[in-house]
């Protein structure tokens, strides 16, 4: 096993489930196409056509497909035509234990059979690769660093990245330096490093200086169509204040994967702090609505609750921040809820959360916070009038 080795992913051709021999073409149309859209992950190899079409109207045992095509992840599905309307089924099995990963059915009326099946692909493709991305970090966590390969390495930093946690950022940039020693064209591990960089610093979380943007674009330059570096990118312009460059990021890498959980979290998160609430606001619930248990929903309801104090609607603002704190989230969260309860005149809330907040972040004042943390406009200025007034000075 070579240092960038990657994982391989068969899709075996689509059943017809019906007696229409036109739902054939349309079956393996499906199943091309979507060949064609899962080879734009870069973190997996995909058997090719001419190979899986062997197993064409067969029901073969999923492991023994795994073994001879030496694949961790196996796509299987059925077309059924009934009545106006066709439904299609896709599952992604492991293909080393034939486990179920993950299912979905997609009912659509049958118009144009062209149009319908660009369609499907496109939805089979943005539900599964987030399946897909997600097995992938969980696959590396608890297995020993040592036997991790260059991917490998990589996808782990993703993992600790995405938790967002103190001591989660040093160690991303930690595997990512690991992985790119083992292979430097690894381009997810440049990605991740220069995130996790721009998330250290400007928390406050360490003192050491590296350039982000140029650990981005190096992974851009080596794949120039991944929507996650996209994503990372636009959270590095965001962390260091370039709206309009992050904005145009996230657009990028939405453009790219339009469910991308950080796209659309760092998206909606930038147009809050620019202005733009209603947008925004409508990015980041498009956000929960798609991934409401991931771990950067703590991020996203901070944005909601900003949006909401900016507009002075501090009861959806303090439902929110809630929200921010109960998902781990950082510091800043728990000084916007006790900002929040301030202003809704809860002093007793407000006074226990600050004795709290003060035991474990003594140092914290506004010079301090805004040396860091760079808050734009109308909320950077009641977000400090709030701190003043809760004696973090």
């Amino acid at each position: 096993q070579t240092q960038s080795e990657k994982p391989s992913i068969a899709v075996l051709p689509f059943d017809n489930m019906s007696n229409d021999p036109e739902q054939e073409y349309f079956a393996d149309g499906i199943t091309e196409d979507l060949i064609t859209a899962l080879s734009r992950l870069r973190y997996l190899n995909v058997i090719a056509r001419n190979t899986v079409s062997a197993y064409k109207g067969q029901s073969p045992d999923i492991i023994q497909v795994g073994k001879n095509l030496k694949v961790r992840y196996v796509v299987e599905g059925s077309i059924r035509r009934l009545g106006t309307r066709t439904r299609i089924n896709i599952q992604l099995i492991d293909g080393q234990n034939g486990g179920h990963l993950w299912a979905e059915k997609f009912d659509r009326d049958i118009e144009d059979a062209f149009e319908l099946q660009d369609e499907i692909v496109d939805s089979m493709f943005q539900a599964l690769s987030p399946v897909l991305l997600q097995d992938e970090w969980a696959r590396t966590v608890n297995a020993p660093i040592e036997d991790l390969n260059s991917m490998e390495l990589a996808h782990r930093a993703v993992w600790h990245f995405m938790r967002h946690q103190k001591d989660d950022f040093s160690e991303a940039i930690k595997l990512a330096d690991k992985s790119i020693n083992l292979d430097s064209n690894t381009p997810i591990a440049w990605a991740v490093k220069g995130a996790a960089g721009a998330s250290n610093e400007v928390l406050g979380f360490t003192n050491e200086k590296q350039d982000n943007i140029s650990c981005v674009k190096k992974a851009l330059s080596l794949s120039p169509s991944d929507p996650l570096s996209h994503a990372f990118l636009g959270h590095v312009y965001n962390n260091i204040g370039d709206d309009g460059n992050a904005i145009a990021a996230y657009r990028e890498a939405l453009s790219l994967n339009p469910n991308l959980i950080l796209g659309l979290m760092g998206l909606g998160w930038t147009l809050i702090f620019s202005g733009s609430y209603v947008e925004g606001q409508k990015v980041l619930e498009r956000a929960i609505k798609n991934s409401p248990r991931d771990p950067l929903m703590g991020r996203v309801y901070f944005a909601l609750a900003a949006s909401h104090f900016i507009q002075e609607n501090n009861q959806e603002a303090l439902t929110y921040i809630n929200r921010s704190v109960e998902m781990n989230s950082q510091f800043p969260a728990r000084i916007f809820q006790i900002i929040v309860y301030n202003e809704m005149g809860d002093i007793n809330n407000s006074n226990k959360l600050l004795e709290g907040f003060r035991i474990d972040y003594p140092n914290v004042s506004v010079k301090k916070f805004n040396d860091n943390w760079l808050l734009r406009g109308i909320f950077r200025d009641r977000f400090n009038e709030g701190m003043i007034k809760v004696g973090l000075l």
